[in-house]
């Protein structure tokens, strides 16, 4: 075996296992559950169950540790950022090697505060921070809207940034937090959107390169469509810190007063991401690339994209159709197009995935007393 993706129940530890697996690897997949989608990919030539990590990060990193004894040597690929947080803290054995150079580097690669810092470093700019402080803090302070509001990182009762429309919906928000939750204020970013993903030798020479452009989002701010871009970036002083990441950008918002000066850069991601299969059939194979440079391989150089590919976000449809835009369910995608959750070459793990998702959107709009009666 060569690789281990643990969280292989959610779309983007689907999305890694099919391209590290179509790429040659043989891939260790592991999931809470014997229902995790992964387990029942073509793709996987071994599969585990393991502790969830959002419920046991000391059960889940020791898991990891057994099966890179018994399958490995294997390069571990965290797909949630809990995750990684659980595996840089382990003491893993020999046997389970992460991607990443240094726990410190990634640290500050996924510390929203330190990113304006870190981006300067590389001649690159962010989007502007407008506050800092607890929930309780922001409530005093006196904030433009609309802005996005950010946990200043993973474990806090907000789980992900969230665009605050206005200012009752951000104090709507803010009271609902514990008064001592860490959180960032930033300006909102305008279309056009768009993601860069990189993978860097460690002397720094670029190995692989992904872009695309974000072609429509729902009225939620949820990515729906996105197309393959010739475009790329020099951008590489601040992901030679990490061997693999992907960065979101925009254009500054004129909501603040602040010239439009090109691209700002929102946030990193050192981990497989959910619209990865877009850059697989585009055809980059970031995790081949990844794993070649954590391995010490004969790591390639950038090659020709397929432009024009598209991407659907399936899911993001339907919750803004449920939600009250049900037209954007007949927009149509130019082909060709690719998907989150189907694939062809690989239909069960599709099916699985897809009904889990399916269940679970369902299951959120059953009513809490009901869920609670169902549980016992």
């Amino acid at each position: 075996m060569d690789a281990l993706v643990t969280e292989t129940h959610l779309p983007a530890g689907v999305a890694g296992l099919r391209a590290a697996g179509s790429g040659g690897l043989g891939v260790v997949a592991m999931g809470p559950s014997a229902r995790t989608a992964g387990l029942w990919s073509r793709f996987a030539r071994a599969s585990a169950v393991a502790p969830d990590v959002l419920d046991d990060p000391v059960g889940f990193a020791t898991a990891v540790g057994r099966l890179a004894v018994e399958h490995g040597p294997l390069v571990v690929y965290p797909v949630q950022e809990e995750a990684i947080d659980a595996l840089i803290d382990a003491d893993l054995p020999a046997e389970a090697m992460l991607p990443y150079p240094a726990a410190q580097a990634v640290r500050r690669l996924r510390d929203k505060r330190a990113l304006p810092g870190l981006f300067a470093e590389g001649g690159f700019r962010t989007a502007a921070t407008l506050a800092e402080g607890t929930a309780s803090e922001l409530l005093e302070a006196s904030l433009p809207c609309p802005c996005v509001l950010k946990p200043t990182g993973k474990g806090g009762a907000m789980g992900t940034a969230e665009v605050m429309r206005s200012e009752a919906h951000l104090h709507s928000v803010l009271t609902g937090l514990p008064p001592h939750e860490p959180l960032l204020v930033q300006e909102r970013l305008s279309s056009p959107m768009g993601s860069l993903a990189l993978v860097v030798a460690r002397d720094g020479r670029l190995v692989a390169r992904f872009q695309h452009s974000v072609k429509r989002t729902s009225r939620l701010g949820t990515t729906v469509v996105a197309a393959a871009s010739r475009q790329t970036s020099g951008w590489l002083s601040a992901p030679q810190r990490c061997s693999a990441a992907q960065v979101t950008s925009g254009s500054r918002s004129s909501t603040i007063s602040i010239p439009p000066r090109g691209p700002a850069f929102i946030d990193v991601n050192p981990r497989f991401y959910g619209s990865m299969p877009l850059a697989g059939a585009a055809g980059v194979n970031l995790p081949v690339a990844w794993h070649s440079v954590g391995t010490n391989g004969a790591a390639g150089s950038p090659g020709d994209l397929r432009i024009g590919v598209t991407y659907r976000w399936l899911e993001g449809d339907v919750v803004a159709a449920i939600q009250g835009a049900p037209d954007i369910l007949t927009r149509r995608c130019a082909p060709p197009k690719v998907g989150d959750m189907w694939a062809r070459d690989d239909p069960m793990t599709s099916v699985v995935c897809g009904s889990q998702i399916l269940a679970k959107r369902v299951w959120r709009r059953v009513p809490k007393r009901v869920r609670r009666r169902l549980k016992r």
